[in-house]
């Protein structure tokens, strides 16, 4: 299930219980190492293999070193102890983990399993990693601590594995440049603006992606925030968007049903293309159409939200959805979940977007929180308006232009 359906539903499932302090005092980690000894652990090791004439791959990596030789990744190891209840071994230690698996996507490397055999070729991967060289995890502890990530459950996984879905081909329909797929259900919108106010004062849920949220919360935007790079908390201006991500995964699915593979159809022997369910290795994969490239993409619809005041443009939050999923949809879940994460020490007071987002329950609910919408108008959305006038926070011409088209 993605991410923005489950925040879109009632709370039925509460996420695993924390561990009692007895229970992680006893937790001691295979290469633990805080950050100012990793620090020094980098040091050490590639001064070695600069000795040991190991320097063309030191040069090479040097960006990534940098970069990981900075970020403090403590803050997650505290997160994560809960998730390790009376472990029967000694645990590999989930910060060298997390900054391994960074590492893997930094070199564009995608299979954990050829992940490990390029750390056991190249020391360096292992180094920065925070693991000595000849003492690194098998594939099993990556997918491990992967599963501690999300509150993974392993009995729910093999459930998962077993389901079935119709097989669905690409849609031959194109759209037109800029423009994208419509909301499924037209007042979808509308509905979950509604829903939001009414529980405004409620907590946030982000299900099983909490400590992931939390991490990227308290180690990264509020780190960005320290160093001044958002702008002024307390006038913080947004911009949103979103993408498509493309899934690893094959969008044929894998045929388990006893129809014959091939058939005879015209004389001719032809792929049986039977209407029976299949498995599929992403379940929740599906096919969504990518503006921006033209072309339709296997995978999820992407939302971010960052921060414009920013000259480097960073993120302060994302959501992971269907590709089917429309900007205006994930749009007020992103807004909804960034004020409450954030907390009152930041002040979303300017929310930029894209004519996608011209609808007149968007600036419901950025009028309820004082944010003042920059939002060209869509030419395509004509009479929405039926509850009366809703009287602008600020004399902005962009906000008074369109809530005037809509009265």
């Amino acid at each position: 299930m993605s991410l923005a359906h489950e925040l879109t539903i009632d709370n039925r499932a509460a996420l695993a219980p924390p561990a009692s302090s007895s229970q992680v005092a006893t937790v001691q980690f295979k290469n633990h190492m805080p950050h100012d000894q990793f620090q020094e652990f980098v040091k050490k090791q590639l001064i070695k293999l600069f000795f040991a004439k190991e320097i063309i791959s030191i040069v090479r990596l040097a960006p990534f070193i940098a970069r990981l030789f900075l970020l403090n990744l403590d803050p997650l190891r505290e997160l994560l102890l809960p998730t390790y209840r009376q472990p029967n071994h000694q645990p590999t230690d989930p910060v060298a983990l997390f900054r391994s698996l960074l590492l893997m996507t930094m070199v564009k490397e995608t299979s954990i399993t050829k992940w490990v055999e390029r750390l056991k070729d190249n020391k360096v991967y292992a180094i920065l990693s925070g693991f000595e060289p000849g003492d690194l995890p098998g594939v099993g502890t990556f997918y491990d601590f992967l599963d501690r990530l999300v509150f993974a459950d392993r009995e729910e996984k093999r459930r998962q594995r077993n389901r079935r879905k119709k097989f669905r081909r690409k849609p031959a329909k194109r759209l037109k440049k800029n423009e994208k797929l419509p909301p499924k259900h037209p007042d979808i919108v509308n509905k979950i603006v509604k829903r939001i106010l009414k529980n405004r004062h409620q907590a946030p849920y982000l299900g099983k992606y909490d400590i992931l949220y939390q991490f990227f919360i308290y180690c990264i935007v509020q780190h960005s925030a320290q160093l001044g790079l958002l702008g002024d908390l307390q006038d913080l201006i947004v911009s949103g968007d979103g993408t498509h991500v493309r899934t690893g995964a094959s969008s044929y699915g894998r045929k388990v049903c006893a129809c014959p593979k091939f058939i005879i159809r015209d004389g001719k022997k032809v792929f049986n293309q039977c209407g029976c369910a299949r498995k599929f290795s992403d379940f929740h994969a599906a096919w969504g159409w990518d503006s921006y490239r033209e072309q339709y993409i296997f995978g999820y619809a992407f939302y971010e939200l960052t921060a414009a005041a920013s000259p480097f443009d960073l993120p302060i939050f994302f959501l992971q959805a269907q590709a089917q999923r429309h900007d205006s949809v994930l749009a007020p879940i992103a807004f909804d979940l960034t004020r409450k994460r954030l907390g009152e020490q930041y002040h979303l007071t300017k929310f930029l977007a894209d004519s996608a987002h011209d609808n007149l329950a968007t600036y419901k609910l950025l009028h309820e929180f004082s944010c003042e919408p920059f939002i060209p108008l869509n030419e395509k959305n004509k009479g929405h308006l039926s509850e009366g006038k809703l009287a602008p926070v600020h004399k902005n011409p962009t906000r008074l232009a369109a809530l005037a088209r809509h009265l």
